[in-house]
């Protein structure tokens, strides 16, 4: 992307996205350059995703102090389709409608963080690049289900053709 131009968060029309950056996003490689956090210590490869510092109370995100962020999560393989999901709920801010969800879904990663869940999540990361339905269909379980409900209800609401099984 060019660096400092534009709105904080990218839609799928965005001018500032390289013609290399088209490539990455399109085959989901977008977060590759995320690696040299991952080297330096700042994140690791599974943990809640960053966001942008000026849509959200820093309180939501106490779960920073003990996880450490990371390049994929819950959030990460559910929203697979982010940008097409914010321009469908459009508005001023759409942003703003989708992150309590996304703060749910980190919140829920975090109270049960543990090497297994890590490791399951490495798994559905790479498989739901090539089989997202089937990918999403591995992390329901009940909690997650009124996450999800929630998410499709928004949706729902504005519309937004659901690209993931929801009952």
């Amino acid at each position: 992307m060019v660096i400092n131009e534009g709105e904080a968060i990218t839609l799928s029309i965005d001018s500032r996205v390289t013609k290399w950056g088209l490539i990455l996003r399109k085959l989901k490689l977008d977060e590759l350059p995320q690696l040299f956090n991952i080297i330096k210590g700042d994140m690791r490869f599974i943990g809640p995703r960053p966001e942008v510092l000026m849509y959200f109370n820093e309180s939501d995100f106490d779960f920073l102090k003990v996880v450490k962020p990371g390049i994929s999560d819950f959030s990460s393989i559910i929203l697979r389709n982010e940008n097409e999901i914010l321009e469908s709920i459009g508005g001023d801010n759409p942003y703003e409608k989708l992150l309590p969800i996304k703060i749910r879904l980190a919140n829920y990663y975090s109270r049960r963080k543990c090497f297994s869940l890590d490791f399951k999540l490495v798994l559905i990361t790479i498989l739901s690049i090539f089989f997202h339905d089937y990918a999403f269909r591995l992390l329901m379980n009940s909690e997650l289900s009124s996450i999800i409900k929630d998410l499709k209800d928004l949706l729902l609401k504005n519309k937004y053709n659901l690209s993931f099984p929801i009952k």
